[in-house]
């Protein structure tokens, strides 16, 4: 899908600046590498801009990029998808770091109206957008995960904290147990 391919030029792009040219930017301290990352999103999604525009598509993807350096994570997000954080401690608890950049629509489908998420932010499909930036403190033993719409609009935060208690040692088995529970409820 055109999504796909915005998506994967967006990571790919990201992925590759990071761990290749991100020391050529002379990077001394975390506001001048926030600023460079900045940077490069809004290059992200002219380059997505233009793929779509030499391919006569529209295409358009969402962003979520979280950095953590010392005590503190640094978030840079576009769109709907979401950065959680999951607080161990007396109790587990799970909070949303991110705001959706969306809003509920109603359209029709056939003789009825059906409300529908749309974005309101996002890369490559406007010259524009609004790049959510938060930071905050990091205390010993919090989790952070970033999810998909199409695996959060399955669970309710209860389910996912039940997920985690299962797998609190293995963050890996935690992430494919809420991929094949997210599948197992519909999603793609």
């Amino acid at each position: 899908s055109n999504g796909a391919i915005a998506s994967n030029m967006a990571v790919t792009t990201v992925r590759e600046w990071w761990f290749h040219h991100l020391c050529e930017e002379n990077v001394r301290d975390i506001e001048g590498l926030q600023m460079a990352l900045e940077r490069k999103i809004a290059e992200v999604n002219k380059a997505i801009l233009r793929y779509a525009e030499n391919c006569g598509k529209k295409m358009a993807t969402t962003m979520s990029v979280l950095l953590m350096h010392q005590e503190r994570y640094y978030i840079f997000h576009v769109g709907d998808s979401r950065v959680y954080r999951m607080r161990y401690g007396i109790r587990k608890k799970i909070e949303q770091l991110t705001e959706d950049q969306s809003k509920l629509v109603k359209q029709p489908l056939g003789n009825r109206s059906v409300w529908k998420s749309m974005l309101t932010s996002c890369l490559g499909y406007r010259s524009t957008f609004q790049l959510y930036v938060a930071a905050g403190d990091i205390t010993k033993n919090d989790v952070f995960f970033i999810c998909s719409d199409g695996a959060y609009k399955k669970f309710e935060d209860k389910d996912i904290l039940n997920i985690a208690k299962k797998h609190s040692s293995k963050l890996d088995d935690f992430c494919k147990e809420l991929l094949q529970a997210a599948r197992h409820r519909g999603e793609k």
